[in-house]
């Protein structure tokens, strides 16, 4: 069955979700400062409260309020969750300590008290400073500039200006407003090419659509044009309405896809590896979808998620951008992606190619960046 990974990805998700809640529920009555009583009134707002991220995921073709507002909640919730998470953890590890090593007041004490009172407040106090600091971080993206060199005649006296945007997740979260200040700051650096390297699109299609999110990105203006990848959440979401969608923007789509962009420089586009793992269909391998691209070009490939750097380098590639990891978008996980990838983010040169993964402009989830920003991408291309 060619969803059983995906169905294995969900089920495993839900039992972790599931544990992780009843862990943390169970640590929070800990130290719950009042009445029992008033415990149980929590209680019930903390089921309610948890379950929005997962209902949210399935209303994700819905279009109404309620959507958008369990949406919010949901995806705030999400980040919460962890964070009281880690802290509880934490928070076993000095008991655990304590019962070899003990340093807390008696369980029965005053002071033990005025601990568990500090805890409470101290642990979702510092969580909702976190959460409120970074959702701020997240709306602000920085420009990132960086100079290349290529030994190619790029056929301009003056560097070719690139703009790499990745990881727009224009949906419910992202909306059009975020998309008109993007927009904007990419006029204003007068671009030759716009590259949107994969996951424009959030599952939420039905809002998407009926809104028409991406409005904005038709007033991009670049002078040989935008073009855009497939990530890996247009197939979540559904590739078919993704692409329908997407091809409304004035863009030039490409999926195994190499575009001539004029006498001296190609863009190739690479479908994107979820094609095979919601569809079992394989993209083109990369020594088919080069076989015929002029190496005396400047040659731009497009991969919406980074990897193979090792069999990217073997051929006539000059620039090779990338998206999807978000640097990790919120500690710890800035640090996992270090783990994934063998460049989760940033610029590297290896051999005769210049690699470059961004940290996204949107969010997934939660719309929170912490440890990490979020980006517009601008790559000055000096040639010969």
């Amino acid at each position: 069955m060619k969803n059983f990974p995906f169905l294995i990805f969900i089920t495993t998700f839900l039992f972790i979700y599931l544990i992780g809640h009843f862990y943390v529920w169970q640590r929070i009555r800990l130290i719950w400062p009042y009445s029992e009583r008033y415990f149980w009134f929590f209680t019930a707002a903390y089921i309610l409260v948890a379950t929005t991220f997962v209902l949210g995921r399935f209303m994700l073709h819905s279009q109404g309020m309620l959507h958008e507002m369990v949406a919010w909640v949901g995806s705030y919730w999400l980040i919460v969750a962890l964070y009281l998470l880690i802290a509880f953890f934490l928070f076993d590890l000095f008991r655990l300590v304590n019962w070899f090593l003990p340093f807390f007041p008696p369980k029965d004490s005053e002071a033990y008290l005025h601990l568990r009172t500090w805890l409470f407040y101290g642990i979702f106090g510092a969580i909702a400073l976190a959460v409120l600091l970074g959702h701020w971080n997240a709306t602000i993206p920085r420009l990132k500039e960086i100079s290349i060199t290529t030994s190619k005649d790029i056929g301009l006296t003056r560097p070719l200006s690139i703009v790499v945007v990745s990881d727009l997740h224009m949906g419910s979260l992202v909306g059009k407003k975020r998309l008109e200040r993007m927009v904007d700051r990419i006029n204003q650096l007068n671009p030759d090419i716009v590259i949107l390297a994969g996951d424009l699109l959030d599952e939420a299609h039905g809002y998407i659509f009926k809104r028409d999110i991406g409005a904005p990105i038709r007033k991009i203006k670049a002078s040989y044009g935008v073009f855009a990848v497939p990530g890996n959440h247009e197939y979540i979401g559904g590739i078919v309405s993704s692409e329908k969608y997407i091809q409304t923007l004035s863009l030039h789509w490409l999926k195994d896809t190499v575009f001539r962009v004029n006498d001296h420089i190609i863009i190739i586009g690479r479908d994107d590896r979820q094609a095979f793992r919601m569809h079992g269909r394989k993209r083109m391998p990369l020594d088919v979808l080069l076989a015929n691209v002029d190496t005396n070009s400047f040659n731009i490939l497009v991969d919406h998620q980074p990897g193979q750097m090792d069999e990217v380098i073997k051929y006539p590639v000059d620039l090779h951008v990338s998206g999807h990891t978000h640097n990790g978008q919120f500690w710890p996980f800035n640090h996992v992606v270090q783990w994934v990838y063998a460049l989760p983010y940033g610029y590297a040169k290896i051999g005769n190619t210049h690699f470059y993964v961004s940290s996204g402009y949107g969010t997934w989830g939660p719309p929170v960046r912490i440890a990490t920003v979020p980006e517009i991408v601008h790559i000055r291309v000096i040639g010969r």
